[in-house]
């Protein structure tokens, strides 16, 4: 673990969208300064950064250049690279490590680690050819999901398979690598736990968020989640669990699938704030991205709990036309925006504190902010 990084000195980040520009806030709130490190010069963190290099985040140099500049060097998500921050970490301290970041990249290294910590997760085999997937059917059966073994990798979705004939379709998957294919889980609901671990050790759970999503993006997210207290105690477990046996300080989101009878599986793991989180900014006296910050710096974590219900929906440029007139109307609203955006990225967030979660998704379903397609 780091030593405690006063406030006055210099963190670089690797990524600079938009949970990298709400770390940036959070830093200058609490006196640091922030030097960026991303290929779009006009990216969310950019105007918050007193210096920012372009490059991409595997340039080797350009990230030794960041650590040579700057007092620590955390990363954004798991886009960065582990081999190149363990070389970073001869020169400058990254709190985050790089053992969180191999195991979040890395789907069948994570499925492996989870199970040594007897975390659930759904049945998987990893899958190299098409005999792979018809030899794995046997013992996953159909449904099944195949997705690429790099859970960076974002230009490609998983792919689903319904029966025999859906083989066929899994050539552009293979063509990019080992791949690994997943029991589909009947689940009921999905959950997001956001948790974070300090420089003594100590594990706080920051939120717990039911979540819905359209259209492979996060449509909603509300808190408290739709389940049972002791499914609840369950997820409070797990993330204990794997921060304490994992080595690294700040913030972590654990993705999961409940099913109808409270059972819960992984889903998978990210080595950082979690987008359905974003109402914590709100409804908490320690936001998820102030957490992370005061974690990787060595500021001890105060306990912290939600008491407000919530529900967080992000919107996108092509819906500014909703949001100019809903900022107008609700007043209780709160509105959040990220700047610089591309047209496939959030563009902000509103969050709604409710007293009545089911009449809030009715005036939600009325507005319609998101035009079905």
């Amino acid at each position: 673990m780091s030593e405690w990084i006063t406030p006055g000195k210099t963190i670089g980040i690797i990524g600079g969208g938009k949970i990298a520009r709400q770390m940036a806030v959070a830093a200058r709130k609490l006196g640091y300064h922030i030097a960026i490190l991303d290929p779009r010069q006009d990216c969310p963190a950019a105007e918050l950064a007193e210096w920012m290099i372009q490059a991409e985040y595997l340039d080797e140099k350009a990230v030794m250049e960041l650590a040579f500049k700057c007092d620590a060097v955390l990363y954004e998500s798991e886009e960065a690279y582990a081999d190149v921050l363990e070389r970073v970490q001869r020169t400058v301290v990254v709190p985050q490590g790089e053992q969180l970041l191999s195991v979040a990249q890395d789907r069948t290294l994570q499925k492996a680690y989870l199970e040594s910590l007897s975390i659930n997760i759904a049945p998987f085999a990893t899958i190299v050819t098409k005999e792979d997937i018809k030899e794995a059917i046997s013992g996953i059966g159909f449904p099944c999901v195949l997705k690429p073994n790099q859970a960076d990798d974002k230009t490609i979705r998983p792919l689903v398979l319904q029966d025999e004939s859906d083989i066929d379709k899994s050539d552009a998957l293979l063509r990019r690598g080992t791949c690994v294919l997943e029991a589909w889980i009947p689940f009921e609901r999905e959950l997001c736990a956001v948790g974070a671990k300090d420089i003594n050790g100590k594990v706080i759970q920051l939120a717990l968020s039911e979540t819905v999503y359209k259209r492979s993006r996060l449509y909603q997210s509300f808190t408290p989640a739709r389940i049972q207290p002791e499914v609840a105690e369950e997820v409070e477990r797990i993330v204990t669990t794997f921060a304490e046996q994992t080595f690294f300080q700040g913030v972590f989101s654990v993705e999961l699938f409940v099913t109808s009878t409270g059972t819960l599986y992984v889903n998978g793991i990210l080595p950082s704030p979690h987008p359905s989180a974003d109402y914590t900014e709100s409804t908490l006296n320690l936001s998820q991205y102030e957490a992370h910050i005061r974690a990787v710096c060595g500021w001890p974590l105060p306990d912290t709990k939600a008491n407000t219900q919530t529900v967080m929906m992000p919107f996108y440029s092509e819906h500014f036309s909703k949001i100019n007139k809903q900022i107008q109307l609700k007043p209780e609203w709160k509105f959040a925006f990220h700047g610089h955006n591309q047209p496939d990225e959030p563009a902000g967030y509103v969050t709604i504190p409710t007293e009545n979660l089911p009449s809030t998704l009715d005036v939600l379903s009325d507005i319609n902010l998101w035009d079905e397609r």
